[in-house]
């Protein structure tokens, strides 16, 4: 596999090019490889189960050195940067408390540790730079800002041309040990018993384990709904059963369309009607100029991502000298 090698050198005189640089921004080398040496020293802390997640990209053999694959990914993260901040001007949208709640809670679930503690914190981000860690989570939330803008601007066209793609089946719901639990259930509720009374009188098991979740109320796109849910008619109970065998009773409560927060928040993922109309809206805003050193890669605009090189790349420069490590100074 290819390596960008950084090499501490003798002496170093004029400006060093940008990494890339972005509608006329430049992102410099000193900030790729400090992102770099972050990844590194981290992910050495981190579990095993944690490569390949955005800060854990692999390191090179030699101290200090990188695969070309981690600088391209290093340096992805430093293009979208620049690129959803352009977006999010262009569309006069802003980052939020809920975006960058969120995208702590993602990068978290990426980790190791799977998830946050009861008071908020994220042991599996501990082992990364704290300026680096917040350099993440930012990314993220600007894309989730970014994503979220997108879909308000082109809600309104959605409505007026794919008004289907917004029909949304609402629904409480609660899970269920077994299908005969959700049997009881129907059968209470067809007896003229509310969802909650029928659940809250399921009680246990022989061993004394709960039989049946509480009641919680949620609203999916009918194109994303379990069958048994997109098909039913307000006031039935049905049984569901997602795709990794889990099993709900549901009473469907109402159909709806999703409004622009709603849609906002996250339109159907896999509707091509609605990508036709939000995919245009993005690339428009995305074709700024963006250009990227040779030895890093080239920018890929379909995948938004820095693609890295075929051959072995390397700083330029000196020897390193007699007895020293591999550093990256003057980057």
């Amino acid at each position: 596999m290819a390596v960008v090698t950084l090499v501490a050198t003798a002496s170093c005189s004029g400006a060093k090019p940008p990494a890339a640089t972005v509608a006329g921004v430049d992102i410099t080398r000193a900030e790729l490889f400090s992102d770099l040496k972050a990844e590194a020293d981290g992910a050495e802390k981190a579990k095993p189960d944690a490569q390949g997640n955005a800060l854990s990209s692999p390191s090179g053999s030699t101290p200090d050195s990188y695969t070309s694959a981690a600088a391209a990914t290093a340096l992805t993260g430093r293009v979208l940067y620049r690129v959803y901040e352009h977006g999010l001007a262009e569309l006069g949208a802003r980052v939020t408390t809920a975006d960058s709640d969120s995208a702590r809670k993602a990068l978290c679930v990426d980790q190791s540790t799977g998830q946050e503690t009861t008071d908020g914190s994220c042991p599996a981000l501990d082992d990364y730079p704290a300026a680096y860690k917040a350099f993440q989570i930012s990314l993220r939330a600007r894309g989730l800002a970014f994503s979220s803008a997108v879909a308000r601007k082109g809600y309104a066209k959605v409505k007026a041309t794919q008004p289907a793609s917004l029909r949304q089946v609402c629904f409480d719901v609660a899970g269920v040990a077994t299908e005969a639990v959700t049997k009881q259930i129907q059968l209470a509720v067809a007896g003229g018993a509310t969802l909650d009374a029928a659940v809250k009188a399921v009680g246990t098991d022989s061993s004394g384990q709960a039989q049946v979740s509480d009641v919680q109320a949620g609203c999916l796109y009918r194109s994303e709904a379990p069958a048994s849910l997109a098909g039913a008619k307000v006031g039935e109970v049905v049984p569901v059963q997602t795709s990794d065998g889990s099993l709900y009773v549901a009473l469907v409560t109402s159909f709806a369309t999703a409004n622009a927060t709603t849609f906002a928040a996250g339109p159907p993922a896999n509707d091509p009607k609605v990508s036709a109309v939000l995919t245009p809206i993005a690339k428009k805003i995305l074709g700024m100029r963006i250009s990227i050193d040779p030895r890093y890669g080239h920018w890929d605009r379909a995948t938004l991502t820095v693609v890295p090189p075929e051959g072995p790349v390397s700083s330029t420069t000196t020897t390193t000298p007699a007895g020293g490590a591999l550093t990256p100074a003057n980057p």
